[in-house]
């Protein structure tokens, strides 16, 4: 669910616009799940962090990790991965899959509705299968001879097998899609298929038009069988489940989305939600793959930008706000350099071309992969730990993250940036004094050249006492004069810390602050 689909027919399309796997220096795939994240290395072995409550890690523990942790009998030997709300699989290079984590749905596909610690054989499905998607509590998987099987809950008929409401604990058969299925794609209560002909089909829940038909808008609207998609009947690629909203990527690079639009997540500008496919008019061209998140959707340009939109309480756009966006922005240091992405529910990652993997948004699980010093609200929680902008995620165990020959467990600096691991691990982690400037916000550096030069420091004097909001949004909203910079602001530190080591901004350039500057002028660590 939530994740980067590619038609696999089709995938020479764009791999002619995205680096290859090789040149993301031992990370092959990531993928996100409700509130966890897993890398694949180029070796084929799987590596898992962030919520564990159901041993959706697949480590043997229910404990949550803030650092990537090896899946236990997945350590070589995986082609393919993916990451629902509370679950996750893996396709090993024979064509078999396994699943392990919450099964109170049966969305493991062993025959039973036990949860799993480890991964476990998807009955029935030992080979012949060439991809996989979980939804929120069910899976499905494209067989070698094109079939679309799934398997799990059936509320609002999401496994397309002609019924709904029953529980499905063995792999059944997607009616009329014994063949000619080229990718699939699954949401919370939708999924959808790329037909051989290139073409969209989508079954399950259409209250809010997520299936693309031209229906749906009540609470009990659904179709237990595939229907076509209105508008969508060739030239697709690519498709991107999210929460309750699909959206598709052409081969012409153009992005269309459906469903629900509460937040802006389908790009067009508004609120208003589409029972059909519409075009974002942001990304008309240029777009090399698109995921789909809870409430919010992300685009990679054949540039190697990331581009994304929609819900952004959590810092899921990555843009440095927690501003909701009807439209797609930049991600913040994002505009170039990427080769991949993928979207949990309410946070972001990327694949670095360069090597590594960067995460955003919500943190309150560990699914960043990083330790955060920032606050985003949640309706239920209170105050969460998030991040509003990249940060990267510690080296997955076994991968060579910077490519220097030394696996990361044993590398003790895996990006490479001239900064010790262990001098980048947290918000009271040093370097003589001084925090790494490769994160934006540890730093006064406002043209980001790894250096805090004279430049910095008279641009800092001349914003000296200036006051505004941290989360102001210069496109929509006049700001306050003077000209106001968040970076320059790391006030609010507490007691025995160094001003350097503050806290988020407090919205004052304040005397603390240009101290703060002051003792690191001069410094220079290279950025990524």
């Amino acid at each position: 669910m939530k994740k980067l689909t590619i038609l696999a027919g089709l995938a020479m399309a764009l791999a002619l616009a995205l680096p290859g796997p090789a040149s993301t220096a031992g990370v092959a795939v990531i993928v996100a799940g409700g509130s966890h994240t897993c890398a694949l290395s180029t070796p084929g072995g799987l590596t898992c962090w962030g919520d564990n409550i159901s041993g959706q890690l697949g480590d043997g523990t229910t404990t949550n990790s803030l650092t990537p942790v090896d899946v236990v009998g997945l350590t070589s030997g995986v082609a393919a991965a993916t990451a629902g709300d509370f679950h996750s699989c893996a396709l090993t290079t024979a064509g078999g899959l396994m699943c392990w984590g919450r099964n109170l749905n049966g969305q493991l596909g062993d025959a039973t509705t036990t949860s799993r610690l480890t991964p476990t054989p998807v009955m029935g499905l030992a080979s012949g299968v060439a991809a996989v998607e979980t939804g929120s509590a069910h899976t499905c998987a494209l067989t070698a001879a094109g079939g679309a099987k799934c398997w799990g809950i059936n509320t609002y008929g999401r496994l397309g097998n002609g019924t709904s409401g029953n529980t499905s604990t063995t792999v059944t058969d997607v009616i009329g899609l014994g063949s000619g299925v080229a990718a699939i794609a699954a949401g919370n209560e939708q999924t959808c298929v790329i037909t051989a002909e290139a073409g969209v089909k989508c079954w399950g829940r259409n209250n809010l038009g997520q299936l693309g038909n031209g229906g749906g808008g009540s609470p009990g609207d659904y179709s237990p069988v595939p229907v076509d998609v209105s508008g969508l009947s060739s030239g697709v690629v690519a498709l991107a489940a999210g929460g309750f909203h699909t959206c598709s990527l052409t081969a012409a690079g153009t992005v269309a989305c459906w469903g629900h639009n509460g937040s802006g997540q389908l790009g067009l500008g508004t609120t208003e939600g589409q029972a059909t496919p519409m075009v974002v008019p942001a990304l008309a061209t240029g777009v090399a793959a698109i995921a789909a998140g809870n409430n919010h959707s992300c685009a990679l340009t054949t540039a190697g930008g990331l581009k994304c939109w929609g819900r952004n309480a959590s810092g899921q756009l990555g843009d440095g706000t927690k501003t909701d966006r009807l439209t797609p922005v930049d991600v913040w240091g994002l505009t170039s350099g990427v080769a991949a992405v993928a979207t949990g529910d309410f946070h972001t990652c990327a694949l670095m071309t360069a090597g590594g993997i960067r995460c955003w948004g919500r943190n309150l699980e560990g699914q960043l992969g990083a330790q955060t010093v920032e606050l985003c609200p949640s309706l239920f929680l209170g105050d969460v730990p998030c991040s509003t902008i990249p940060l990267d995620v510690a080296g997955p165990a076994g991968i060579d993250t910077d490519g220097d020959g030394t696996p990361d467990a044993a590398d003790a600096d895996d990006d490479n940036d001239g900064c010790t691991d262990e001098q980048e691990l947290g918000p009271s982690e040093t370097l003589g004094g001084l925090r790494n400037p490769k994160n934006f916000w540890d730093f006064f550096d406002p043209n980001m050249d790894g250096s805090v030069s004279l430049q910095d420091f008279l641009e800092v004097l001349a914003r000296f006492g200036a006051m505004g909001d941290p989360d102001i949004d210069p496109l929509s909203e006049p700001p306050p004069p003077p000209a106001y910079h968040t970076r320059f602001d790391r006030t609010g530190a507490g007691p025995g810390d160094n001003p350097w080591q503050s806290g988020p901004p407090d919205g004052v350039i304040s005397l603390r602050d240009f101290l703060a500057l002051l003792a690191q002028f001069g410094h220079t660590c290279a950025y990524l």
